[in-house]
């Protein structure tokens, strides 16, 4: 192999590496799953986070329920 054929094929590896390495950065390799542990399709973190901003809060008086929301 003469110097230009090196040349050549030395610049075709490094597109190459150049492509592949865009292709790893910008297509993900495994999507990240989201615990969704009773199968409704909404994140738990994010029931999580609904329920603690509007879940009311109750008050207890001699046998009545009260419901007041804040």
């Amino acid at each position: 192999m003469d110097k230009e054929n090196k040349r050549k094929l030395f610049k075709k590896l490094m597109i190459f590496s150049v492509a592949l390495i865009i292709l790893l950065l910008v297509i993900p390799i495994a999507p990240v799953q989201a615990a969704d542990s009773d199968g409704d399709g909404t994140d738990d973190a994010v029931e999580t986070t609904l329920l603690n901003k509007y879940a009311p809060n109750l008050y207890f008086k001699a046998g009545k329920i009260s419901s007041r929301l804040l």
